[in-house]
């Protein structure tokens, strides 16, 4: 009897000890389980996936930008044109057209009889890259009647017009006819534009000589000649309003304006 009691008492501390063990080893698995975010292993995979992401959205965000800039240069033309003033002196822009800005500054816009007036006209590229056009020889009539190497040019008109009515005016003749003149032969140009800059490379013709400068030209308008009989007579500006249209190579043109004073 009494070793049957001592095998129960052996099977209770047993069964006893075995439930502990139990306890305890899940005791230790509850304790592990808060841990498992913090292994190496985790952190190491979560790292390159950020990494990752921020990368790919960088690339998403370059091509977006780069995209939307050729559509602009390709098929956009930006039709704000701005004139301001400073002083007795007026700026005047063109719309841009493939990145290109045409850009005139006259004085004064308020002129004494017997006065010039300056006209300082400027192609600026607007885009943050390089821009290559071509260009033929073209006249510039403040200069004379010839086709040279000019990038913009001037035209003048007695009284106030715009694009809308400006076929109803009579140009001014800035140049002197009764000159002999001896005209260049004809060239193409190749001009590449600095970006954000009104510098270009200008190439004469194919393997021609170049030339690095701002495409900047200025000319001074002071009358204009009338015909009486075979000969021209030149005459200052008489009181009254003025159209200045400048003009550049690759078609852009904007509008100034200038009043003669009473003497």
């Amino acid at each position: 009897m009494s070793i049957m009691s001592e095998y129960r008492r052996q099977i209770v501390v047993g069964v006893f000890v075995a439930a502990v063990l139990a306890l305890v080893l899940a005791g230790g698995a509850i304790y592990l389980l808060p841990l498992q975010p913090m292994r190496t292993t985790s952190t190491t995979l979560i790292t390159p996936t950020t990494t990752a992401t921020a990368s790919t959205s960088t690339s998403i965000s370059t091509a977006i930008a780069t995209t939307v800039t050729r559509t602009s240069i390709a098929t956009t033309t930006i039709t704000t044109s701005i004139t301001s003033y400073l002083g007795n002196s007026a700026t005047v822009s063109s719309n841009v057209t493939n990145g290109l800005q045409l850009t005139a500054m006259i004085k004064p816009i308020d002129v004494p009889q017997g006065q010039s007036v300056t006209v300082t006209a400027q192609v600026y590229n607007t885009l943050s890259s390089e821009v290559e056009v071509n260009a033929t020889s073209m006249t510039n009539l403040a200069d004379g009647p010839c086709q040279q190497g000019f990038a913009t040019g001037v035209e003048v008109f007695q009284g106030h017009y715009t694009a809308a009515n400006l076929s109803k005016a009579t140009e001014l003749l800035l140049y002197n006819p009764n000159l002999t003149y001896l005209c260049p032969r004809v060239f193409v140009f190749l001009y590449s534009f600095y970006p954000f800059s009104d510098v270009a490379t200008v190439q004469q013709g194919p393997g021609g000589p170049s030339t690095t400068g701002p495409v900047n030209e200025t000319s001074i308008i002071d009358g204009y000649w009338t015909s009486s009989e075979q000969n021209y007579t030149f005459q200052t500006f008489p009181q009254g309003s003025y159209t200045v249209v400048v003009f550049d190579a690759w078609s852009q043109t904007t509008y100034a304006y200038f009043q003669v004073l009473s003497s």
